[in-house]
């Protein structure tokens, strides 16, 4: 098994091998460590797949901080844009 010592060397290791082999097997580490490497992960929709097994893969539907991502980039651009109409008046 593989431990997660450092965020962004895990992060790295197991993005790069998402993208080549379509998953990253044997990850341990702490529940902490494991939910700050999630939220590192998020903005590729790299996600905990099987924690019994460590594995990490693209989600589907994307993770949750992925999806709570977007919805907040979503918000922020209609916001602007109503903000935006409001200056042009």
């Amino acid at each position: 098994m593989k431990e997660i010592l450092s965020v962004t060397e895990a992060g790295k290791a197991i993005a790069g091998e998402v993208v080549q082999y379509g998953k990253s097997t044997n990850w341990t580490g702490t529940n902490e460590i494991s939910k700050e490497l999630e939220k590192y992960l998020a903005k590729f929709n790299i996600g905990c797949t099987d924690p019994k097994t460590g594995t990490w893969a693209h989600r589907r539907n994307g993770t949750r901080y992925y999806t709570t991502i977007n919805i907040v980039n979503g918000a922020k651009s209609k916001f602007a844009s109503v903000l935006g109409s409001f200056k042009k008046k």
